[in-house]
Parts: C-alpha cells; sequence; structure tokens
C-alpha cells in the first residue's frame, strides 16, 4: 500500500543572509530550530515553519563559516569566522 508522507514545510522561503549561507545546523533539543551562518557575519536562529528569523546576531565583520549547537547545552552554539575566530 502506497502511503503519502505528509511535511508541514510546503516551500523553503526563508528570510535570506545578504550573501552565501556556509553553515546550517539543526537543535539537538528542538526538531523546528536551526541556525545557518552566512558570509554576511551573521548567524541567524530561524523555527522550520516561520519565514523570518527568530533571532540575528553579528558576533564579527568577517564571513561566517560553521555553526554547530552543542550537544548537551540548549542555549548555546559555536561559530567560526574567516578571521579564525570561534
Amino acid at each position: 500500500e502506497h502511503q503519502e508522507l505528509r511535511c508541514p514545510i510546503k516551500e523553503a522561503d526563508y528570510q535570506s543572509h545578504a550573501g552565501a549561507v556556509y553553515g546550517v545546523d539543526c537543535s539537538p533539543f528542538h526538531r523546528d530550530l536551526f541556525l545557518t551562518a552566512g558570509a554576511d557575519g551573521s548567524v541567524r536562529l530561524y523555527h522550520a515553519l516561520k519565514r523570518t528569523a527568530l533571532l540575528v546576531l553579528e558576533p564579527t565583520a568577517s564571513r561566517l563559516y560553521g555553526v554547530q549547537w552543542s550537544p548537551s547545552r540548549p542555549l548555546v552554539f559555536g561559530v567560526v569566522s574567516g578571521s579564525g575566530s570561534v
């Protein structure tokens, strides 16, 4: 029997960075939250069902190449910048 899978996300049209996105990581604590890191030097926190970012942080003026949630602390994540900072 064929059963159609259902997904609440019909389109992935999220508020964009001002440049390329180099890092994406999903929260290990909440299935609908994810982080992005971009060339514009910002980190954005999104909810999968909302188009606009819940939070935008700009820790540096240089590009951000990666972002990752802490595996043990829900409010902690790390970011890697083009200048070599973590």
